[in-house]
């Protein structure tokens, strides 16, 4: 028997109400299935609408509906339509195999993309800290041998990361609400990687640390941006706690001088420019 094709006219002219769904929903599908597999690996982060788990979750419905098609229509296919059948088969298994290699492909791609991110960010990101510095750590930097009882002297400010630190703002603060940052903020347009500067320092500093409450918790403030934040409008912020001391172990602090006790550091990462601290009016301590 000579083999025979069947035309699109015969295929429609033998299409049932249930055999026509059947087709639409196997094309809707694949079409749906194609887009979003291709849409995913365009994309560096594949989730949300185009999570793998969707994209898995359609394949299967798709594959469903295959075979439930396949079932409803064998019953009346001719011996000499089975080639047809073979090769649109054979077309959908590539097809099926193209998006699973799609997929993989997709993954590879995200999960070096996220790499190189990662190691964009280490590379130029800025870490900017705050300590304390007393008699006893000026002197041992100046190779002398400690004397005296380790009064407080100033912060210093130092970029820890290895990138810059840009529109450096420095606070001392009452607390950690936006509106509580004391007089006299600082300002730096660039603190480069490695680089220090000192904040409060000497008898005139204003506020002047010594006159700050025993019993209040003290905070230093560190806003900046960095290379990367530039365009996203995000900040960085870290926090250094601290209290003031004016008696140690029995004995009363000299006028005008005070011990410091930092706690451990905090950091923020991508703070909105709306909860910046506020940018306090000139007023003094005590």
């Amino acid at each position: 028997m000579a083999l025979e094709w069947i035309s699109p006219r015969e295929w429609l002219n033998a299409l049932e109400g249930v055999h026509l769904i059947l087709i639409v929903e196997i094309l809707l599908l694949l079409v749906s299935y194609v887009y979003f597999v291709v849409k995913a690996a365009r994309l560096e982060y594949i989730g949300g609408l185009f999570g793998r788990h969707r994209i898995r979750v359609l394949g299967i419905v798709l594959g469903f509906l295959t075979v439930g098609y396949v079932l409803y229509v064998l019953a009346k296919i001719e011996p000499n339509q089975w080639v047809a059948i073979f090769l649109t088969a054979g077309l959908l298994a590539a097809t099926a195999v193209y998006a699973l290699a799609t997929i993989n492909l997709a993954d590879k791609t995200t999960k070096m993309a996220r790499e190189m991110r990662e190691q964009t960010i280490v590379s130029s990101s800025a870490t900017v800290l705050a300590k304390g510095i007393g008699e006893y750590e000026k002197q041992r930097r100046a190779n002398v041998t400690s004397t005296g009882q380790d009064y407080f002297l100033y912060f210093e400010i130092y970029n820890a990361g290895k990138g810059p630190a840009i529109e450096l703002r420095i606070f001392l603060m009452k607390g950690k609400n936006k509106k509580d940052a004391l007089p006299d903020p600082h300002r730096e347009t660039f603190l480069s990687a490695g680089e220090t500067i000192d904040f409060l320092g000497g008898p005139n500093a204003e506020p002047n640390v010594s006159k700050l409450d025993e019993r209040g918790t003290y905070f230093v403030a560190c806003e900046y941006q960095t290379i990367l934040s530039l365009d996203s409008k995000k900040w960085q912020r870290t926090w250094l706690p601290f209290t003031v001391l004016k008696e140690l172990n029995g004995l009363e602090a000299e006028s005008s001088k005070v011990w410091v006790i930092p706690q451990k550091s905090e950091r923020e990462r991508d703070v909105d420019e709306k909860d910046l601290i506020e940018w306090p009016e000139e007023h003094k301590i005590g």
